[in-house]
């Protein structure tokens, strides 16, 4: 259908035919496994404090209120065994790929997620280090969009910080060399 007007045209298209890349066939780049060891230490405190809540509680006043306080450790065990594993099936599908045009991230549990961000709408790049973080040698990379996607900003964790710093730096240029010459950081 083409507009007289404006001359606009919006013709559809047989994905069934066309050269549509299938974003599943991309060669996804998954997070450094060193990643893994910081999302176990995080665990590991996660745990922690939790039996440290439940020592404390269990002293000061559910000591007269419940009999059997073992079956709230194992409750607590239950959950955390089944905490560790969502943990480690996403750590285990996040995955990013770097194409001409876009970055596509992948990740989900419970739900798989393809976040598909235009090279062209990503405004400001960042890369961030935490304690925890440097120790290990990696960083997270954000990507914040005009597009909207999820409130703006895009996080991919567990990159190595050189590789990061990298990837940082080229998306500038790209967005450097689309808006000639206009200045983002």
């Amino acid at each position: 259908m083409i507009t007289e007007q404006t001359g606009f045209q919006n013709i559809g298209i047989d994905i069934l035919q066309s050269q549509i890349e299938d974003i599943e066939e991309l060669k996804y780049t998954p997070i450094e496994a060193s990643y893994w060891k910081l999302i176990l230490l995080r665990y590991a405190l996660l745990c922690c404090f939790v039996a440290g809540v439940i020592i404390i509680l269990e002293n000061i006043s559910l000591k007269n209120y419940i009999e059997n306080r073992y079956f709230l450790w194992i409750i607590l065990f239950v959950f955390l065994i089944a905490y560790l594993i969502l943990l480690r099936v996403s750590f285990l599908k996040k995955s990013y790929a770097i194409r001409t045009h876009d970055i596509v991230y992948k990740h989900g549990v419970l739900s798989n997620s393809i976040t598909i961000v235009p090279i062209d709408r990503i405004q400001h790049v960042k890369v961030t280090e935490s304690f925890l973080m440097r120790f290990f040698n990696l960083a997270a990379f954000d990507m914040f969009t005009a597009a909207g996607i999820q409130n703006g900003t895009i996080r991919i964790p567990g990159l190595k910080s050189k590789d990061a710093q990298r990837l940082r730096v080229f998306l500038i240029s790209k967005i450097k060399d689309q808006n000639d010459g206009d200045t983002i950081e």
